[in-house]
């Protein structure tokens, strides 16, 4: 198999997984074809930046393959956002805001691709495009349910509501894991480690979410409601 071989098998992969996306997957073959062509897709290796607090470009992406970790740094310490894995959109944020700062870095964890749709594109799309409006229009109504919980999950006074949103956070939509430090989870929650410990004891023992040694992970259909929309507001 030749170089130029493996590179349109790979981009074949690539265009398969963004026709999969909640923002693509009601378009024709010609509307797909026009926002494909607008766009820009793009390897990212571990560690690489895809959207950084002084990134000026605007626009969205989508994941393709890896994984990408959204978070932000205030005080000398990073706070995870964010998650994103194959058929997430990520960089809302980015898009008219009127040259402010974008509030966070987007990450690659691992190895992963990416494809890049820029502002004037996604304008276009809208405008255009009667069916990317609509599914861009639900992808955001869902982000803003995702956001209410968040906001809900961090303000109660409930150790153990704050620790599942804590979890929710960290293991992303995508069914992922995290290794738990528990003075640093503490710290962050403003609770102390036993009250910590207690509330972790009491979702695992109502099956939300399990341990595996240091590793935590939600628990398959418990605790948290899949949004219809693909994730990702930052």
């Amino acid at each position: 198999m030749t170089e130029r071989d493996l590179k349109d098998r790979k981009n074949a992969k690539h265009v398969k997984a963004l026709r999969s996306s909640g923002l693509f997957e009601g378009l024709t073959d010609s509307e797909f074809g026009t926002i494909l062509g607008q766009g820009e897709f793009r390897e990212l290796g571990q560690g690489d930046c895809a959207v950084s607090e002084d990134s000026l470009r605007s626009g969205i992406g989508v994941v393709l393959s890896g994984e990408l970790h959204a978070f932000n740094r205030s005080g000398g310490k990073s706070a995870a956002l964010n998650r994103f894995c194959r058929g997430d959109v990520f960089g809302v944020a980015t898009m008219w805001r009127s040259g402010e700062a974008y509030p966070s870095y987007v990450v690659a964890k691992r190895q992963s691709a990416v494809f890049l749709l820029d502002e004037k594109a996604v304008e276009a799309a809208i405008a255009g495009i009667p069916g990317f409006a609509l599914a861009y229009a639900r992808f955001l109504t869902g982000r803003i349910r995702f956001l209410n919980r968040k906001i809900a999950g961090f303000t109660s006074r409930n150790v153990k509501e704050r620790l599942l949103q804590y979890v929710r956070i960290n293991c992303g939509e995508c069914g992922g894991r995290f290794a738990l430090n528990v003075s640093a989870a503490a710290d962050r929650l403003a609770v102390t480690r036993p009250a910590l410990y207690n509330a972790l004891k009491a979702l695992c023992d109502e099956g939300i979410v399990a341990k595996d040694g240091k590793y935590v992970f939600l628990v398959t259909g418990a605790g948290e409601e899949k949004n219809a929309a693909p994730a990702g507001m930052n």
